[in-house]
């Protein structure tokens, strides 16, 4: 490989961890508007925020990833493990690293109220709301 080609991947490899890092950032204040907790999250974790379930029997934790990603596209993902299964699995969204800071910001607004109202309509917490 030459150096220019070394300095390229190197450019590149920067700009991705920038992109990664800004997002992140942009998306955790997101998810503090919307009620998720950032305070046992520390810069170099790799979760963006969680946020305390309580359903019917117990309290677990909801987790909203750091953005991730390759050099095309970052990913925004989440977990939340009820019956054994993460329900949250199949629900990822892709976005253009070119997108603005105020458009990435309603992007990863709207993906939070999707995954609280996915984690909401859970069937135990669904029916623990429902008991209150």
């Amino acid at each position: 490989m030459n150096k220019g080609n070394q300095q390229s991947m190197s450019q590149s490899n920067h700009n991705l961890i920038c992109n990664k890092v800004k997002f992140t950032a942009l998306l955790r204040e997101e998810c503090v508007k919307a009620g998720w907790s950032i305070e046992r999250i520390n810069e170099d974790c790799f979760l963006a925020a969680q946020r305390e379930v309580i359903s019917l029997g117990k309290t677990d934790m909801a987790d909203i990833f750091s953005v991730s990603g390759d050099e095309f596209y970052g990913v925004l993902r989440s977990q939340y493990e009820t019956q054994g299964n993460n329900i949250l699995s199949t629900h990822a969204v892709l976005f253009d690293w070119d997108i603005s800071d105020s458009e990435f910001s309603q992007l990863a607004a709207n993906y939070i109220k999707q995954v609280d109202d996915i984690i909401n309509n859970s069937k135990f917490v669904k029916m623990y709301l429902n008991s209150q």
